[in-house]
């Protein structure tokens, strides 16, 4: 089970944390970003659904950990996008390859701790 979710640099969002249970509910007004959560999780699913069928995907290793991974895809191989533009899903529009202006979302595991990027 999924015990956490981080997310930074997804439309508005720049950096959130959510600690999941077994069962979870987004509340909150109009446009206070309960819809962005979705799609960060959507767009992420669709980015390792993508990357794990294209053969010539390519994976890096990340920080000390060996079972952190980082993959770059363009924009039109995505299986799935919120939105057409791929590009105005990051934070101020701005999507780069450059880690610090790139989209993550990690996922958490309860019982083993891992996470994945």
């Amino acid at each position: 089970m999924l015990s956490k979710i981080k997310i930074r640099r997804f439309k508005n969002i720049a950096e959130t944390t959510l600690d999941l249970d077994r069962i979870n509910v987004l509340v909150g007004t109009n446009s206070s970003g309960k819809s962005s959560i979705l799609q960060s999780i959507q767009f992420a699913v669709s980015v390792a659904q993508t990357t794990s069928t294209f053969e010539n995907a390519k994976w890096y290793l990340t920080g000390s950990k060996a079972d952190h991974l980082q993959t770059s895809i363009s924009p039109n191989q995505l299986i799935y996008s919120p939105l057409r533009d791929v590009y105005a899903l990051a934070l101020n529009r701005d999507l780069r390859e450059d880690e610090n202006y790139a989209i993550k979302v990690e996922f958490e595991e309860e019982v083993s701790g891992r996470s994945a990027v």
